[in-house]
């Protein structure tokens, strides 16, 4: 999720998503959603911002992959990779 105000936000969340889809998962087929700031950590925030959710533990498959630390290893990479690639831009 970005703040749709902010298109900075917005490519952040664009380059997050591409390395995860590339490292972690190439069938995930999520993209980054903007919204009107009605979640807390985005609400008046005048940074680049974006929050990154990894898996829902509601959803036992998941769950157990977050509890695999190659796993949790391939997303922190990704969301580095990610971020490198947008400070590239």
């Amino acid at each position: 999720f970005y703040p749709v105000k902010s298109n900075d936000s917005k490519r952040l969340a664009e380059c997050i998503q591409n390395r995860i889809r590339e490292i972690v998962d190439p069938t995930n087929k999520r993209e980054p959603q903007g919204t009107k700031e009605e979640l807390i950590i985005l609400k008046n925030n005048t940074k680049t911002i974006c929050i990154v959710e990894c898996g829902f533990l509601s959803n036992q498959e998941e769950e157990k992959r977050l509890q695999d630390s190659e796993y949790r290893q391939k997303i922190a990479e990704a969301v580095k990779a990610g971020i490198d690639d947008f400070f590239k831009q």
